[in-house]
């Protein structure tokens, strides 16, 4: 049995074919778009499957989420797990300061902050990098979440 061709407003059409074009967009994002895409134009669940390698049970769940809550319920729900503790501004204004003296360094490098913080360098490095984002947008205000 073929499923009725998904109706959405052009407003969401809008939205999900900018997603689909967007080289930004995150890959699970543009995949739910041209999901539900597909489906308002009428293509079979299995079909839609099988062009992205995908269950048909996924096609549907993804079509249902949509129905449900439009362009909304296809961003990713919270995860289970221990939420993030780290503070982020805490570590950005630790890196503004200079480095106490018992380290005889003048400026932070990513290993050394972690391991004055008690943390992963790779974290403090994607701060860094997500922090300098913000500042290079001019929204140094801002988070970088």
């Amino acid at each position: 049995m073929r499923a009725a061709p998904l109706l959405i407003p052009d407003t969401d059409r809008d939205q999900l074919e900018k997603w689909v074009r967007s080289t930004t967009a995150k890959a699970g994002l543009v995949q739910r778009a041209r999901i539900v895409l597909l489906a308002a134009d009428g293509v079979a669940h299995a079909e839609i499957a099988r062009r992205f390698s995908i269950s048909r049970q996924t096609v549907i769940n993804w079509r249902a989420r949509y129905e449900e809550s439009g362009v909304d319920g296809l961003f990713d729900e919270d995860r289970s797990g221990r939420p993030r503790t780290l503070d982020r501004d805490k570590l950005i204004s630790v890196t503004l300061t200079p480095p106490p003296k018992k380290y005889g360094v003048t400026h932070w490098s990513s290993r050394l902050l972690a391991d004055h913080l008690g943390i992963g360098y790779g974290t403090v490095a994607r701060v860094w990098r997500g922090h300098c984002h913000v500042v290079e947008r001019g929204k140094l205000g801002e988070s970088a979440r």
